[in-house]
Order: C-alpha cells, then sequence, then structure tokens
C-alpha cells in the first residue's frame, strides 16, 4: 500500500512537540482514550493491519493508522499517514467525537485541531 507523504497526530492536548532528528516527537503524561481509536476506526472504516511490539496498524485504500502504545498497553499517540486529500476525513473523524476529550489533531503542514468540546 502506497501512500503520498502527509501525516497527521492524534495526540493529548497538553503534549509538547519536537521536531528531532527521528520526526516528530510528542512528550504528555495524559493517555488517549481506547473508545477514541474505536470511533476513528469506525468512521474511517480502517481494517487491522498487523501488531508488532507496541504498535498496532489499521488502514483503509487513503488512510493508514499506526496506534502507539505505552508499556502499560495506554494509547501514547496516534499517528495518521493519508494521501492528501483524506486529510480532511481525519479531521472529519476528530471533529465527530463529540465527547469531552483533551485531545489534539496536530497536522504539521495545516497546524493544530483543537478538540470542539474545549
Amino acid at each position: 500500500m502506497k501512500f503520498i507523504k502527509k501525516s497527521a497526530f492524534l495526540i493529548p492536548a497538553d503534549a509538547k512537540k519536537s521536531l528531532g532528528e527521528n520526526g516528530w516527537e510528542f512528550y504528555s503524561n495524559f493517555r488517549i482514550p481506547s473508545f477514541i481509536m474505536d470511533h476513528i476506526i469506525k468512521v474511517l472504516n480502517l481494517s487491522f493491519v498487523e501488531k508488532y511490539l507496541c504498535i498496532e496498524t489499521y488502514a483503509n485504500q487513503e488512510i493508514k493508522a499506526s496506534i502507539f502504545y505505552d508499556a502499560n498497553g495506554l494509547i501514547e499517540i496516534i499517528y495518521f499517514q493519508a494521501r492528501k486529500n483524506s486529510l480532511r476525513s481525519i479531521s472529519n473523524a476528530f471533529n465527530t467525537i463529540g465527547m469531552p476529550v483533551n485531545l489534539e489533531l496536530f497536522i504539521p503542514s495545516h497546524g493544530i485541531y483543537p478538540s470542539p468540546n474545549k
């Protein structure tokens, strides 16, 4: 599956962001509730691809989502790779969560999309 290199990250709203040698890095003591990923999988119609170590991957024809878990099995970040026109689908899925959560959708080429419930 080949994707045009457009990235987005679903992260806790308080996460510190830094662009390092290996790409974007995020630091937060908070985690993403598992119901968020369940919602995103359903709305974006993603299918399970694989699980390797602490990363679980889901995808469809346009979007690939990698869920990064911490040592306790909690979601640290969700990393999306997508075709350019699919960034809107990711943003829409995030905006339809409809529950008060302290998350933001960070799209390096576009900025931050805070939770609409803040």
